[in-house]
């Protein structure tokens, strides 16, 4: 549909579009009847170039760093909008926000040639990046989070850090093998049921292990000379991920609940022993925040980037201009339709 620019309102900035991607999640909201999707403009992976702000603001700023956001200043999308008031944000907890909001399901995203949002949600970006790759930043920085909460941080490079199992070889496993290796993690281990999802993980650095009738933990174990691995980022969100997971870790391991789904996932008796007795972790993942506004999830990646350190646009399998999103949202919607990240490009 065709209408105006949004304007701008006090602390605000209005922001042309250059690359969105298409995220599951989107995909879920337009199979969803609930006929307020039509009234919302999609889209929270996102990057632009800034255009105009509120007539007579001056000293817009961004976050972190309280840089001001000027007329031409290239950006990347933070969707999240939280209250900043709440126990949870006073305590750098964004993700779990009480009174938050979010652009690109809640308010007008980034599926469009401009949306407005305040300037605290846009980070400025060094030319080093550009537009697709700053557009990846949201699912880099989901990925990002899921390393920091297994425990692992930057600054153990050189191989010393630690094994790290990734399940599910989609957009956000195959950006977590990334995040994981440029951490130091070593070896990092892709899991996955389709042979040409582990090709593209073997091909960014990852150690394979096909998901099939055979031992998914035993396997694991043969490439970490019997100890299995400290950490494992389970991206698939489907149930039968749970157990090979849970059962791949080492001795005080962590498993990071990365991805959703539906399907029950039961606990067996010997399973919650060998929690308690092998001292395993688990972790809840959601969303991608932390402190300061909008935290390391986003500020790592946004570096190692910079560096050129990472390399989402390998997932790039399909670009569609904007006037093509109906296309590409039918081609999406296709049953057996082969794709990782579709991208959007005004």
């Amino acid at each position: 549909m065709d209408r105006p620019p949004p304007e701008p309102g006090p602390g605000e900035v209005l922001v042309r579009m250059r690359a969105c991607g298409i995220c599951g999640s989107d995909l879920a909201r337009l199979r969803d009847p609930d006929e307020k999707w039509n009234r919302v403009v999609l889209g929270h992976e996102c990057s632009g170039v800034v255009e105009a702000s509120r007539p007579g603001d001056t000293g817009v700023s961004s976050v972190p760093g309280g840089e001001t956001l000027a007329v031409g200043q290239r950006v990347a999308l933070l969707p999240l909008l939280p209250d900043f008031t709440c126990s949870y944000c006073r305590r750098g907890e964004f993700s779990l926000c009480d009174g938050y909001s979010f652009f690109g399901s809640r308010k007008d995203g980034g599926l469009a040639e401009y949306m407005v949002a305040p300037a605290s949600n846009f980070l400025s970006l060094p030319d080093a990046v550009d537009d697709e790759s700053a557009a990846m930043l949201e699912p880099l920085s989901v990925a990002t989070k899921g390393c920091l909460l297994s425990g692992l941080f930057p600054g153990e490079a050189g191989g010393a850090g630690p094994a790290v199992l990734v399940m599910g070889a989609g957009a956000i496993g195959l950006l977590a093998v990334q995040v994981a290796l440029a951490l130091g993690a070593a070896p990092v281990i892709a899991c996955d049921v389709i042979p040409e999802k582990l090709a593209l993980a073997a091909s960014l650095g990852a150690e394979t292990v096909l998901s099939t009738a055979d031992s998914v933990p035993e396997q694991v174990r043969e490439l970490t000379a019997g100890r299995g691995t400290e950490v494992c980022l389970e991206c698939s969100g489907h149930y039968a991920a749970f157990a090979p997971a849970l059962e791949s870790l080492a001795k005080g391991g962590a498993l990071v609940m990365v991805g959703t789904g539906p399907g029950e996932v039961v606990l067996t008796g010997e399973q919650r022993e060998q929690i308690c007795r092998r001292m395993l972790t688990l972790r809840g993942q959601w969303m991608s925040y932390g402190p300061t506004w909008p935290g390391e999830p986003w500020t790592i990646p946004l570096a190692l980037l910079a560096e050129g350190r990472l390399d989402p646009k390998r997932l790039i399998t399909h670009r569609f201009a904007l006037e093509q999103t109906p296309e590409a949202v039918r081609f999406m919607l296709t049953p057996g339709a082969d794709h990782l990240k579709v991208m959007i490009t005004t």
